[in-house]
């Protein structure tokens, strides 16, 4: 049956260097017919690297949810898989979305966060981009539709930014007008 073992397969360990995956996990992917295991003990994951200020758009209200087996199956396909040469980074950000479904999440996250490995793909080299242009609608029609839901914090934020320095900079007294009652003359 296609998905992971279980429906939340993964239990991890905090190190130094990260978390460990202390259990193997399987996840038999339908579109490739493979099946993907992450060996307990030795594989490390950092629960999708996204920038920090970015987390709030998929998952506000939780750190640990649905989306952290998919994305240290991801992890184990960046750091072990695609290095040996045994998968492509098209074929494991195609998985990573097929693994984010299989856990019953929104489209939204689906669609988003593989829209950010792809583009997180680009920076890997010839590799990385290798087969890129065959995603690349999508997944700029997709990081444009992110920017428009993320412009509160792209763009709100920092102009206020500048404001507040701006009155700091130039203190001062606002200037007083006068007001006379024509009536009383």
């Amino acid at each position: 049956m296609p998905g992971f073992e279980s429906r939340y397969p993964i239990a991890v360990s905090q190190t130094p260097i990260g978390w460990l995956v202390t259990h193997t996990v399987t996840f038999v992917s339908l579109v490739t017919g493979k099946t993907y295991k992450i060996f307990g003990k030795k594989s490390t994951t950092d629960f999708a690297s996204m920038p920090g200020w970015f987390v709030w758009l998929f998952r506000p209200w939780r750190v640990i949810d649905d989306t952290v087996p998919p994305a240290t199956l991801h992890d184990e396909f960046w750091r072990v898989k695609i290095p040996q040469g045994l998968m492509t980074y098209r074929e494991a950000d195609r998985v990573f979305r097929e693994a984010l479904t299989y856990q019953g999440l929104d489209k939204f996250t689906v669609w988003g966060m593989w829209a950010g490995v792809r583009l997180g793909a680009l920076g890997r080299g010839r590799e990385g981009r290798l087969g890129w242009w065959r995603d690349a609608v999508p997944v700029l029609l997709i990081t444009l539709g992110l920017l428009v839901l993320a412009s509160p914090v792209v763009f709100q934020l920092p102009s206020m930014a500048v404001i507040g320095a701006l009155k700091w900079l130039m203190p001062g007294d606002p200037p007083v007008v006068h007001v006379t009652d024509e009536s009383s003359r």
